[in-house]
């Protein structure tokens, strides 16, 4: 029953999201600020009821992959070392994973883990894990990866301060057909 099968799902995400707020304190927040911005972009597009579902569950799964990350790394206030990127980086692949075996089963959700694992590829390709460009990332992704930005963007980080809304829209513009797609970015 696929109903059943979802309030398992949610149920797993729930945990997840939990063991994430153990690790830092803003990622259960980011991860429910995304679906939230995915959800309204969604909208305006005109997507379906399932395809909204599913675009939702795919913002708050996407950095799921980070409760396997050291929280040392995680909330460290200075600039990251290569090694320590490079461990961040991992994170859509490790979400990709975590999200296959959670949604594996259910009709509804079986594509998240693909959108998910592609959320930190750029338009110009300059993104990762795979440094794919243009078409040849899921559109689905480059929701959450602007839905991304725009909350850290917005947000304080141990990292950095947040930006106000005026600067955060110059720097979606300043990276329209770079970093984010050009149809989103309108939007």
């Amino acid at each position: 029953d696929e109903l059943r099968d979802t309030i398992k799902a949610i149920n797993l995400i729930s945990v997840f999201l939990e063991i994430l707020e153990r690790k830092e304190r803003y990622l259960p927040n980011h991860s429910f600020n995304v679906a939230n911005w995915c959800r309204e972009i969604g909208m305006i597009l005109g997507y379906s009821k399932e395809d909204l579902t599913r675009l939702t569950y795919a913002g708050l799964l996407h950095d799921i992959g980070k409760c396997l990350i050291e929280g040392d790394i995680l909330n460290k206030p200075d600039k990251l070392t290569d090694k320590e990127y490079a461990v961040v980086k991992e994170h859509p692949l490790m979400s990709y994973r975590i999200a296959e075996s959670i949604l594996k089963d259910i009709p509804l959700l079986k594509d998240i883990p693909r959108i998910i694992k592609y959320h930190h590829e750029r338009y110009d390709g300059k993104g990762y894990p795979c440094g794919l460009k243009g078409d040849e990332v899921p559109f689905d992704s480059y929701i959450i990866g602007i839905a991304d930005a725009v909350d850290a963007m917005l947000s304080e980080r141990p990292y950095k301060k947040a930006l106000d809304l005026n600067a955060a829209i110059k720097e979606l513009y300043r990276n329209k057909g770079k970093q984010f797609h050009p149809k989103l970015v309108d939007i």
